[in-house]
C-alpha cells in the first residue's frame, strides 16, 4: 500500500502544475471562453497541444502610457519634488529638458518656475515626446521598467 501511494504521488508531482486564474463561474460540465490556464513549466507550453496560449494584449496609448509615468513619477503630485531638487512636477522634468523639449514643440520659449509645476504643460511634453519616438521613454528609465513600459533585460 505504501509503495502504491508513492508511486502516485510520484506522477502527481512529475506533471507540470497549472493553475486556473479565471473568474468562478457556475460549472455546467464545460470550460467556459473567460478561463484563461497558465502552466508552470515554460517547456510544457512549447511541446503539448493542450496547453492555452496566452491572449495578446492591446498596446496601450500614448496618453496611457504618461498616466503610468505621472503615477509612477509623482503619484499625480504637481508639487513632487525629487532629484536632490531638480526635478519638479507630475512628470519629474527637469529644467532643461522641458526647456528643450517645450521649445521644439512650439509650446514655450522659456520655462519659468510656474511652468516647471504645470501639469497640463508636462503632460503635453511627455505626450509629444513619446509622439515623436517611443525611444524618449528613457527619460524615465526606472518608471519605464517598472511599469512595463519597455523591455526589461
Amino acid at each position: 500500500m505504501l509503495i502504491f501511494l508513492i508511486v502516485v504521488l510520484g506522477r502527481i508531482l512529475s506533471q507540470p502544475a497549472v493553475y486556473d486564474f479565471a473568474p468562478k463561474l457556475p460549472q455546467i460540465g464545460v470550460k467556459t471562453a473567460h478561463t484563461q490556464r497558465f502552466a508552470t513549466d515554460p517547456k510544457s507550453a512549447l511541446n503539448r497541444r493542450n496547453t492555452p496560449k496566452v491572449a495578446l494584449i492591446q498596446p496601450l496609448s500614448v496618453e496611457e502610457k504618461v498616466n503610468l509615468l505621472i503615477t509612477c513619477e509623482s503619484g499625480g503630485n504637481p508639487a513632487a519634488v525629487g532629484d536632490n531638487g531638480k526635478a519638479r512636477g507630475i512628470l519629474q522634468f527637469w529644467r532643461g529638458t522641458l526647456e528643450i523639449y517645450a521649445k521644439r514643440y512650439g509650446l514655450r520659449n522659456e520655462i519659468t518656475e510656474k511652468d516647471l509645476i504645470d501639469s497640463s504643460l508636462q503632460k503635453e511634453v511627455a505626450i509629444k515626446m513619446l509622439e515623436e519616438s517611443p525611444k524618449n521613454l528613457s527619460h524615465w528609465f526606472a518608471c519605464s521598467k517598472k511599469m512595463n513600459l519597455i523591455a526589461q533585460k
